[in-house]
């Protein structure tokens, strides 16, 4: 069974983003917000509503391996030319000129991943008023200087995307899977996803394809344990890509134990892991309380560690970093 997945519980999103595209004193408008939260999606989405004869709509995506590329997310809009400056030129004209001379509306996601070069075109956009720009920002990364001083300037209007409510997620799953979802298993998967629309849609697609997310006289019922689908796994093991053992320890003491309270934490792990960890993202501190930041990372890092490792560390009782990491190494 191959699910559609509508957009659900965004129209006031889409609102602010028509409202950005027809506000003259804003050049463009920013979408912030979590991995998985669905800015892409929403991004998308508000674009295609509004291409018409009358407004053409571009679509670039920055990534990591764009990023060593001069002008790489720009690269289907690249002509061949002899110099840097006619190559930015050609861009720019690519980017924002219609045989019509309709209005043009870009949109780049993952903006915080655009090379110098790429977010010099965004700049000389932005300031020529030869287009009205949608970008999309991961909460946690920097906003390149290039747009940074044009946003403090007040240019670029900013939507920070919240995830979906419970009742959100209920009314999402009824009209993906056509049909009713029983209050207990939209509360579950609400509980798990924390109202991420990717995480909600790898999940719920796997569970499915296994036939545990099942309808069962008429009404969608979710039984037995989660098998995190591999996919998932590797999504969220990428957030935790090149974190410093000293973060790590952070997180695996919280996948076996949270809450934990901020002063014992700060006891048996190293201060610095904790600052890396929740710049990052990776944990939220409540009151005292520190938890990590969804629960799905307590899910993968569990099942991903040694088992013994993790069994060890709420037993410990160690207040001490250096037995803490001893013991860790094991």
């Amino acid at each position: 069974m191959r699910l559609t997945w509508p957009l659900t519980g965004r129209d006031e999103e889409l609102q602010t983003i028509a409202d950005a595209m027809s506000d003259p004193t804003l050049a463009g408008i920013v979408l912030c917000g979590a991995a998985g939260v669905g800015k892409s999606r929403v991004a998308r989405d508000a674009l295609h509503a509004m291409a018409s004869t009358q407004t053409r709509t571009r679509w670039a995506v920055g990534s990591a391996s764009a990023r060593a590329l001069p002008l790489g997310a720009f690269a289907s809009w690249s002509p061949s030319a002899a110099d840097s400056l006619q190559l930015v030129r050609g861009v720019i004209d690519s980017l924002t000129t219609t045989p019509e001379g309709s209005d043009v509306i870009l949109g780049v996601d993952d903006a915080h991943l655009l090379d110098d070069l790429s977010v010099f075109v965004l700049h000389q956009i932005i300031q020529r008023r030869a287009a009205k720009i949608i970008l999309t920002i991961r909460d946690g990364e920097p906003m390149p200087p290039g747009l940074e001083d044009v946003r403090s300037s007040g240019e670029l209007g900013r939507l920070d995307l919240q995830p979906l409510s419970r009742e959100e997620i209920s009314t999402l799953l009824a009209a993906t899977l056509n049909g009713p979802v029983a209050s207990d298993t939209a509360q579950r998967l609400w509980a798990l996803t924390r109202g991420n629309a990717l995480y909600l849609r790898n999940i719920v697609d796997q569970e499915v394809a296994d036939g545990r997310l099942a309808r069962c006289r008429g009404m969608w019922t979710w039984t037995g344990d989660i098998a995190i689908p591999s996919s998932l796994v590797e999504l969220i093991e990428s957030r935790m890509r090149g974190l410093p053992p000293a973060a790590g320890e952070v997180v695996d003491l919280l996948a076996v134990g949270e809450p934990l309270d901020l002063a014992a934490l700060r006891r048996i792990a190293e201060p610095a892991g904790i600052e890396e960890a929740e710049v990052r993202g990776l944990i939220t501190l409540k009151s005292n309380d520190v938890r990590l930041a969804h629960p799905l990372y307590g899910e993968v890092r569990r099942a991903r560690a040694a088992q013994t490792r993790l069994r060890r560390l709420p037993k410990t009782g160690t207040t001490n970093r250096d037995e803490l990491a001893a013991l860790l190494s094991r």
